[in-house]
């Protein structure tokens, strides 16, 4: 049976690191960010539009929809402001995607430019070449999307505008879906969001408060999931990842279903040891724990605990460590060993 992934995150996670890990791999179909373009839809208006030529009025009113423009992104499509129409258009894209049906998506998700950010849906954009008559849409979906991903072992999406409700929901009407529930240290996390203009550090407190609780919610409905579909949820640590990505990637790729091979292997350790940083959605890291570090050296202690402060559900789950000095924030890691045994960790998918 063909495992189905969802790689269900947050903005500035380590999303497209982990997701790299899994493209490598000959076996599966890697989707990057297919929800990106569907929040601006909602919020122009815009028509959604068909490969088999039908055209559908958004089922949202720019009214009712939640604009992203007036809030922050952390909390649009994902939040608990979306609307039900909305989320109900996130679970048909994703469940599309999932079985590769692409010809089910609507033709502004297809378009997108993050489709070039995957090397298995880049060549769809290639083929088009500009020709985007519907014709040339529909031969290039069968050929590049629907052709390929069908003979994959499994296909996985990596998603930052999705909650955990929504995920609940496609794992309820499809047995092979499972979820791979990425989570970084809200303080690494949340100055890496303001590095990109997604977080108003002036306005941190009540950011944090609000940004924290939405995960934590994720986090706790993941262990009701977690009871309902024993082994289809697996809680990851960025910071793990980064510290022992070879071990990381071995225990992913065994809830997945999948091997590892060398090939993937040595992907690993040369995404890790670059001789340079990439873009800031890149996967080519210098040094990859001090990447997921960096803020220990950047963040004001005033910072550090205004974050501690409002994050603390998040760090008795996850195993993360508030700070009472300046001098501790220098002299000890934020991550302890381990995490909650509520969740299905990575450590116990090889036990």
């Amino acid at each position: 049976m063909t495992t189905k992934l969802i790689i269900l995150t947050y903005m500035r996670s380590g999303s497209s690191f982990t997701g790299d890990i899994f493209q490598h791999n000959a076996k599966t179909f890697y989707v990057y960010e297919p929800l990106y373009t569907l929040q601006k839809m909602i919020e122009n208006s815009r028509i959604f539009r068909y490969l088999d030529g039908s055209e559908i009025p958004s089922p949202v009113s720019p009214e009712t929809a939640y604009n992203s423009s007036a809030g922050d992104f952390f909390l649009s499509s994902i939040g608990s402001k979306a609307t039900e129409a909305e989320k109900q258009l996130e679970v048909d894209i994703l469940s599309s995607m999932l079985d590769c049906r692409f010809d089910r998506v609507d033709i502004d998700t297809l378009m997108q430019g993050h489709m070039l950010s995957s090397t298995d849906t880049g060549s769809f954009k290639y083929c088009l070449n500009k020709n985007e008559t519907l014709k040339k849409l529909q031969y290039c979906t069968m050929r590049d999307l629907i052709t390929p991903c069908r003979t994959k072992q499994a296909t996985v999406l990596k998603v930052i505008r999705h909650s955990m409700q929504q995920a609940a929901d496609i794992m309820s009407s499809d047995p092979s879906v499972k979820i791979i529930h990425l989570i970084r240290d809200p303080r690494g996390m949340f100055y890496s969001q303001w590095s990109v203009t997604d977080l108003k550090w002036d306005d941190l407190e009540n950011q944090a408060r609000l940004r924290c609780g939405r995960i934590l919610n994720d986090i706790s409905l993941s262990v009701e999931l977690n009871r309902r579909f024993p082994k289809r949820i697996l809680t990851v640590r960025y910071e793990d990842i980064a510290e022992n990505p070879i071990q990381s990637a071995e225990q992913m790729y065994k809830f997945a279903g999948l091997q590892m091979t060398d090939s993937t292997r040595q992907h690993i350790h040369q995404i890790t040891n670059g001789e340079k940083d990439g873009c800031f959605i890149c996967t080519i890291r210098r040094n990859a724990t001090l990447t997921a570090y960096k803020w220990r050296l950047k963040m004001k202690f005033s910072s550090v605990q205004t974050i501690d402060r409002q994050c603390r559900g998040v760090y008795d789950v996850m195993g993360f460590r508030p700070y009472l000095t300046e001098e501790d924030v220098w002299s000890e890691l934020p991550k302890r060993p381990g995490f909650s045994d509520r969740l299905y960790r990575a450590q116990d998918v090889l036990s």
